[in-house]
């Protein structure tokens, strides 16, 4: 969805480009050399995109890990008999990149609680 714009505006522009650019030699060469631009722009972009996102995954490995982590041990007091459970932050967390709530602003949310059948989950400063 992010790229859909320019994707309509490079159409379009190529569009025009071929539809007013002279069918003489000059406008082929004109058109190539568009096309080469175009590709380079192209290949720039994606390429940024790419290891943009790939830039990323040392955070989403350790956020799955500690995820993976943190569950568990939720799973492993409620079974020991608590029903009131403190965790830990999470040291990278997907909701604050993403913008949304986390159980760290909203303890009293109800969601946490009942997926795990406790009173009340909250995440301590450490």
């Amino acid at each position: 969805m992010l790229t859909l714009p320019g994707l309509i505006w490079g159409a379009y522009i190529g569009y025009l480009i071929k539809n007013h650019l002279p069918p003489s030699r000059a406008g082929q060469v004109w058109i190539r050399l568009l096309k080469l631009i175009s590709l380079a722009i192209v290949l720039t972009g994606g390429m940024g995109i790419a290891l943009g996102q790939a830039a990323l995954t040392p955070d989403f490995r350790l956020y799955a890990k500690e995820w993976d982590a943190r569950h568990q041990e939720i799973i492993a007091m409620r079974d020991g008999g608590q029903t009131v459970i403190e965790v830990a932050p999470l040291t990278y967390d997907l909701a604050d990149f993403v913008h949304i709530a986390t159980l760290a602003d909203y303890p009293s949310d109800g969601c946490a609680p009942r997926y795990y059948r406790v009173a009340s989950i909250a995440v301590t400063d450490g």
